[in-house]
């Protein structure tokens, strides 16, 4: 890899890495790029180089997730047999990324059972580190809801 070894790969066989970026595929987009939409058939994953991604969710494009250090892996969809991707992928600046197809990885995985488990545990990981900061954004929210501004008492309310 030609970023610092992720702690997404670390501890995971040199071998079986090496398989995985022998079939990688670099690809580059421009900032306000998309990468892929909701509706898009999932069919790979992503891991960043360098750059910006902003992962959005439904038609208003709600900034669900960002990507922004080198080795954060996105597209998880592809790799638990969903048929399409969770959210879009927009570039907010230049990016680099190493793109892999879902049944190659899938056969990295099955033909090395020991490693895929770590990478699919990662997997995992990811995917419950962005839930967890989804509920706490809803949580920040739903408690500023629950103490509305008593105002500055300068002006009476009408009756």
């Amino acid at each position: 890899m030609y970023f610092k070894q992720s702690d997404f790969f670390a501890g995971m066989a040199h071998g079986f890495v090496k398989d995985i970026m022998a079939n990688v595929e670099k690809t580059a987009y421009e900032t306000d790029d998309v990468i892929f939409t909701e509706t898009d058939e999932a069919r790979y994953f992503y891991i960043l180089i360098k750059g910006h991604v902003k992962l959005h969710i439904g038609v208003d494009g709600y900034t669900a997730y960002v990507i922004n250090r080198a080795g954060e892996c996105f597209g998880w969809s592809s790799l638990i047999d969903r048929p399409h991707f969770s959210a879009s992928a927009v570039c907010a600046a230049p990016t680099s990324l190493m793109r892999l197809e879902k049944t190659y990885m899938r056969r990295i995985i099955q033909s090395d059972p020991h490693n895929g488990l770590i990478f699919m545990e990662r997997i995992a990981n990811m995917i419950g580190e962005r839930l967890l900061n989804c509920y706490r954004t809803l949580s920040s929210s739903a408690q500023l809801a629950l103490h509305p501004t008593e105002g500055t008492g300068e002006m009476q309310e009408a009756l």
